[in-house]
């Protein structure tokens, strides 16, 4: 249930034959700890831009991310056209957790469903994002459907924020329903 390595990277690539879906779950007592070598989640020829993908997610962590002084990059999005929560990333009470340099990327796009919730990023009960060095945390996330909760201007970012919102660091971004950063 641990991977470690001491300053190695750990990448993640789901989806690499480029097929449109391949997707990545971290379960719940599930780590991966670096020690400064970066972790990435993704997708396709290059997971460091390219996004896991599946039907109701790209990424699901329910697990925890700890690179040290590395980065962390998480791209996801979810391809179903119908149906209700299809999340490109979905953290369901995991962590991850930077420090020093070591910046947190976090990338999802929402399915183009015409059911509820396909926000690009959601980050549920207890999720915790910790940067606690220089690197700060960016998240970005584009709701996917067309109806409901899933209309982009919904999800991530919380109502007020840009779609991209970069808060000061050190920075801790911890969710009740919807992601409170601060």
């Amino acid at each position: 249930k641990t991977i470690t390595t001491v300053g190695e990277p750990v990448t993640l690539n789901a989806d690499r034959d480029t097929s449109g879906y391949g997707f990545i779950t971290i379960g719940s007592g599930a780590s991966i700890v670096t020690s400064g070598g970066a972790i990435t989640l993704g997708g396709g020829s290059d997971p460091a831009m390219m996004a896991a993908k599946g039907e109701t997610y790209g990424v699901r962590l329910s697990g925890s991310l700890d690179a040290g002084s590395g980065a962390v990059t998480i791209r996801g999005e979810a391809t179903a056209t119908s149906g209700n929560n299809n999340y490109g990333i979905n953290i369901e009470g995991g962590a991850v957790e930077t420090s020093g340099a070591g910046a947190i990327v976090i990338v999802g796009t929402g399915a183009p469903s015409s059911g509820n919730t396909s926000y690009g990023v959601g980050l549920n009960t207890d999720a915790a994002i910790e940067a606690t060095g220089s690197g700060g945390i960016t998240i970005t996330g584009t709701g996917g459907g067309t109806t409901g909760s899933s209309r982009p201007s919904t999800g991530w970012p919380p109502p007020g924020q840009s779609t991209s919102h970069r808060p000061p660091v050190p920075a801790r971004c911890w969710s009740t329903w919807r992601a409170a950063v601060g």
